[in-house]
């Protein structure tokens, strides 16, 4: 099963983001730096000290902002980390993303980022350029789990 997704750009002069439904008609690069990153989900069997989520949390947005990188995926990501991601202004100027956070600030716009299962964390992806098609797979054999596909 798959869902068409649209992706959010933050728009400046309102200081929102914004899901974007017209296609932008920019042509990727023939070079295209792809880098990926599991960010640790704090398990609550895991205690803060050993997680240090604010602090890791900024020390990951100082190495995915150095990476530069024109896709970026995610994966165990949080919402409490989707929240500190979409303040970034290197995040703001520069990217689509896959998902933001919805109004209450417990669940995400598009539900692929934050699965359907206890662990409460997904995948996320950032773009520097708007998608051809940008997709949501659920595995076959895990229903509470997605995949997210991209083409430029």
């Amino acid at each position: 099963m798959s869902r068409i997704l649209n992706p959010f750009k933050f728009n400046p002069h309102q200081q929102i983001w914004e899901g974007v439904h017209d296609p932008v008609h920019e042509d990727a690069p023939t070079n295209l730096k792809i880098a990926t990153h599991n960010v640790l989900k704090p398990f609550p069997w895991l205690i803060e000290f050993i997680t240090r989520s604010p602090e890791r949390f900024a020390h990951e947005m100082n190495i995915l902002k150095e990476l530069n990188a024109d896709v970026i995926g995610l994966n165990e990501v949080t919402v409490p980390f989707i929240r500190v991601l979409l303040e970034q202004d290197w995040v703001r100027e520069n990217y689509y993303v896959s998902d933001i956070v919805d109004d209450e600030g417990t669940d995400t716009k598009n539900k692929c980022t934050i699965n359907r299962s206890s662990w409460q964390m997904g995948n996320f992806m950032l773009m520097r350029f708007y998608p051809h098609t940008f997709t949501s797979y659920m595995v076959p054999d895990s229903p509470n789990r997605d995949v997210i596909t991209v083409t430029f």
